[in-house]
């Protein structure tokens, strides 16, 4: 949309500043069937980058920043544990 011009009655803006750990609506978050694994819960399909440090099994996500609408009342697990992991290093 050009400069001055207004958007269509109804539409929504998008925001010029999404906080990193957003998700966003075109992250698909894809299932997998869980099972009981060594005493604990794994994903039957599990790979190398599901778990934490300490071993930690994360919520499946998908990953498309700044695609769609931000969805600010979710935080995106793997954002917020870069940001984290970021942070504790300072």
């Amino acid at each position: 949309m050009a400069e001055g011009e207004r958007p269509p009655p109804g539409a929504v803006r998008r925001p010029d500043i999404v906080p990193y750990i957003a998700c966003w609506s075109s992250e698909h978050r894809p299932q997998g069937t869980l099972i009981v694994r060594n005493g604990g819960i794994a994903y039957a399909d599990e790979g190398p980058y599901e778990r934490d440090d300490l071993g930690i099994l994360w919520k499946r996500v998908g990953i498309s920043p700044g695609k769609g609408r931000p969805e600010f009342g979710n935080v995106h697990t793997q954002a917020n544990w870069s940001w984290n992991s970021r942070s504790s290093r300072s």
